[in-house]
């Protein structure tokens, strides 16, 4: 059988090892979560350790701390996706998660977006390492973006440097004008009032 991780539909192939190292990372601290809150530790007590040996791998393997840049494969691929699911996979926290967002927004070879979907991923990543000012600012650039072309609803594909992106073999017009994948603005003014309410 074969498993498909999604992450996003980029205007270029996806290295994904190191966003499915963070994402997996980030489940299993959900899962003991859950388990926490209905008294079911017992069941997975392992799962701490579990991820401490996902991020110490993870670490080890995706975050190049001369460049401070994280990549992914063996072509070593920066990608704002693989970032955002290290930061959010705290396979890097801190200062370098900043650092990594902040270079891979600098680079001008770094794989960008297909989607607001993922784009959610990054302004989270933003928010989980403290860039509460840098986040509110791409939420209003990016899907400030879409109103500001007109919108009435979020698109399901956005790439302000390429309006005709599609994943649908350059079919713009099968694209979704109205995705739900793509309001969740919506989540981060109701979660973070002290931040995008202001």
């Amino acid at each position: 059988m074969v498993s498909i991780v999604f992450f996003d539909w980029a205007p270029v192939t996806l290295d994904n090892h190191a966003a499915i190292q963070g994402l997996i990372a980030h489940s299993i601290d959900c899962a003991y979560d859950i388990a926490k809150k209905i008294g079911k530790t017992d069941d997975v007590n392992n799962y701490p350790t579990v991820a401490k040996q996902l991020r110490q791998a993870g670490y080890k393997a995706y975050w190049d701390s001369k460049r401070q840049v994280v990549t992914s494969g063996k072509d070593k691929q920066q990608s704002y996706t693989a970032t955002s699911w290290a930061v959010l996979g705290d396979l890097i926290k801190g200062k370098e998660a900043q650092k990594a967002i902040r270079n891979v927004m600098n680079s001008t070879s770094a794989i960008k977006p297909g989607t607001p979907y993922a784009n959610h991923f990054l302004v989270a990543a933003m928010l989980h390492c403290g860039m509460n000012t840098e986040a509110k600012k791409y939420v209003e650039d990016y899907w400030g973006g879409m109103v500001r072309l007109g919108a009435d609803t979020f698109w399901e594909y956005y790439v302000p440097d390429n309006h005709l992106f599609s994943s649908y073999n350059g079919y713009t017009l099968l694209n979704s004008y109205c995705h739900a994948w793509s309001c969740t603005p919506i989540y981060f003014i109701v979660n973070y009032p002290e931040i995008f309410q202001k």
